[in-house]
């Protein structure tokens, strides 16, 4: 991959100096005919060989088609590609030999074979295993006819495995290990355990027709109750007669204690039944269920919000909450012998008080703003924006906390920023539902440092952006809103095309002024009926403060009439004035469009059609910029900036019916809502 810096606007040609191609924009290849392409910050380059040296240069041209001069030269290698180790032959009881395929790296790769029980590695000009790395090239090794393999110990299992560097150093991966010898077992589990691989958890280690060569991720059980998840490197039979290994689902404590002997070399997973539990304590001292509590000695206490994580001993231990097979676990990973519980503790905040915190967070955000503002300036903004108080007081009493917060507290914010009050604020980017790919908006985000300490409280607005104002350092995100569950577990990487950049754990922020556009995806799940009933008393009640509040609004200005008829005074005829703020809010919701979607319909029968892909591309660069799925209504939109767009759909079963001039939007300003109606008919 390049990394490129330049104008967005323009379009670019890669070329490789040595071969004189350039870049294909449809293939990714490299080609003889020249080509151009969007410039984008990394550009992807495949069908390169391994360990060879390329030399790229760019240049940019603009919309009138003007062309920069050439840019410096820059070279670097590929990686070398992961040999296979082919197979193993026991010549005698002390001498194996080993092949391997160089695949297609040059002839000048280095390589090097390491034997995985071990961590020794094979010494070419001896045939012996050492404790150093020895690097050589694939004829070093004895080409396709294979290489000996010397002093060998009868009856011990040996594992081997192949790597490879390229020209400037880089190792890559060890390949898959090919084994001989004696295969190995787990002896004296408890018998109220049972051992098996975790892939396959009807193979029982401890049945010697199920021996295993080399490490493998061993499951342990009580009953139907998962206990652990461990790495065991199977370089010998295991004597677990001396292992630590309980678990209490009524009591919700597990309890476990391995070391080197028992083959365990790397952290683990620790599960706990978890039921109506809320609060999660470690006890790394414990030698038994018995030892384990609130109130452990050097417990270390885990209270969410969940994944958690806190460095224990040394190591990172994360804390988490899942449910397996109907069972609710805590999850503890990165262990290396412990015990832990889960218990319940009255919880410090209630759903009613996580509104009423958002509120207090914006109001506390204000205040530390009006502190500042000397009075005559003060009671400036205070006339100007009374009549905001007047215009959306009924609605705001009425359509709930959250709601009224971020209306008011963005409108105070916005003058103060505009007076130079207040540092600008900052978007780093976007909360959206990871299904349909809409922005959510009054999604509340908390925002904390590294020693999981919060230092923000946002909420996204109708595009679902998140500003804020950071200092530079790594922070992590916690996202809540109802009928959505944070982190995602439909997004499992950083990409979800077209959508790039996706939160996997960690916000770094470079600079106070950065915009970092991190998109951090949401997955819907079913509401309760109590969530249900809310929403709908929710919808009910704002429609009947919009008209309350039209009411409230009309009878106000014919007072004001009134009032300037009888006492025609000018102090009369400016309040008359100050309606003119709340008569724009009250027009601009009624004509809102937030609740106003485009629908996929089928012809035949013009039933709306969910699961559908819809694609918005940019025109002027042929790049697709966004996408939504249907929902089960066939509902979508795009909220969109200036520009020329057109809108497609991705679909084997289904053709999209509409004219290409009635595809293709242009449009004349930002936050502009495309909601086409779009008729399809089945392939």
């Amino acid at each position: 991959a390049l990394s490129l810096s330049g104008n967005a606007r323009d379009t670019i040609q890669v070329l490789e100096e040595q071969s004189n191609q350039y870049l294909n924009r449809d293939l990714n290849v490299l080609t003889s005919n020249a080509s151009s392409l969007s410039y984008s910050n990394t550009v992807n380059i495949l069908g390169l060989k391994p360990n060879t040296r390329y030399s790229f240069k760019v240049k940019s041209i603009n919309n009138q088609g003007v062309a920069t001069n050439w840019s410096t030269t820059t070279s670097a290698y590929t990686f070398a590609q992961v040999p296979a180790m082919v197979k193993i032959e026991r010549i005698s009881n002390e001498i194996a030999k080993l092949f391997i395929n160089n695949l297609e790296n040059p002839s000048n790769t280095d390589i090097a074979i390491r034997e995985s029980n071990t961590n020794k590695y094979l010494d070419f000009t001896k045939n012996i295993l050492v404790s150093t790395p020895v690097w050589g090239k694939f004829s070093d090794f004895g080409g396709v006819n294979g290489i000996e393999v010397r002093e060998l110990e009868l009856g011990k299992q040996y594992g081997f495995a192949v790597q490879a560097k390229n020209s400037a150093s880089v190792e890559t991966a060890l390949s898959e290990s090919l084994y001989i010898g004696a295969s190995a077992i787990l002896k004296n589990v408890d018998s109220m355990l049972k051992a098996t691989l975790v892939e396959k958890t009807d193979v029982d280690l401890t049945n010697p027709d199920n021996g295993q060569y080399g490490e493998k991720e061993v499951r342990i059980l009580e009953g139907e109750y998962l206990v652990a998840d461990i790495p065991v490197l199977f370089a010998k039979d295991r004597d677990w007669a001396d292992v630590v290994l309980a678990t209490s689902p009524r009591e919700k404590k597990t309890v476990i204690k391995l070391n080197e002997n028992h083959g365990v070399l790397k952290p683990f997973t620790m599960y706990v039944v978890g039921e109506d539990t809320n609060v999660f304590v470690l006890c790394p001292g414990a030698t038994k269920l018995a030892d384990i509590g609130p109130t452990c000695e050097g417990g270390v206490k885990y209270t969410g919000p969940f994944p958690q994580k806190i460095n224990v001993e040394g190591n990172d231990v994360y804390v988490s909450i899942t449910v397996i097979g109907g069972v609710k676990y805590w999850v503890a990973d990165g262990l290396t012998g412990t015990g832990g519980m889960g218990y319940y503790e009255e919880a410090k905040e209630t759903e009613e008080k996580k509104e009423t915190g958002v509120v207090l967070q914006v109001f506390d955000d204000i205040k530390g703003t009006i502190d500042e503002i000397e009075k005559p300036q003060l009671q400036t903004i205070t006339v100007a924006t009374g009549a905001v108080s007047v215009a959306v007081g009924t609605t705001a009493a009425l359509g709930g906390l959250s709601q009224f917060a971020y209306s008011i507290g963005q409108f105070f914010l916005s003058i103060f920023s505009a007076l130079g009050y207040r540092r600008k604020r900052i978007h780093y980017g976007f909360v959206y539902d990871s299904q349909t790919k809409e922005p959510l908006s009054l999604a509340v985000v908390r925002i904390m440092d590294m020693e999981n300490k919060l230092v923000g409280t946002e909420v996204t607005n109708m595009n679902g952006r998140i500003t804020g104002n950071l200092e530079p350092g790594e922070y992590t995100i916690m996202v809540s809103k109802r009928g959505y569950k944070f982190p995602s577990e439909n997004i499992k990487g950083s990409e979800d095309y077209p959508i790039s950049n996706v939160y996997t754990g960690k916000l770094v922020v470079s600079s106070s002024d950065s915009n970092i556009q991190i998109a951090i995806p949401m997955d819907p799940v079913e509401m309760s009926k109590m969530d249900r009933a809310i929403v709908a008393c929710r919808s009910i009640l704002s429609k009947f403060a919009l008209l309350l509040n039209f009411v409230i609004f009309v009878g106000g200005i014919l007072l004001v009439v009134y009032m300037y008829q009888k006492y025609p005074e000018k102090e009369n005829l400016l309040i008359a004035l100050v309606y003119i703020l709340p008569l724009y809010t009250l027009i601009a919701s009624l004509f809102d469009k937030n609740g106003k979607y485009g629908k996929v319909i089928l012809k035949k029968n013009r039933k709306p059609v969910d699961g559908i892909p819809v694609y918005i591309k940019e025109r002027e660069f042929n790049k697709i910029v966004a996408k939504r799925v249907t929902n089960e209504k066939g509902m979508y939109r795009f909220i969109v900036d200036k520009g020329r767009y057109e809108i497609s759909i991705d679909s084997n079963k289904y053709k999209l019916l509409n004219s290409i001039e009635d595809l293709v939007v242009d449009v004349k300003k930002d936050n502009y809502m495309i909601t086409k109606k779009l008729r399809i008919k089945e392939v």
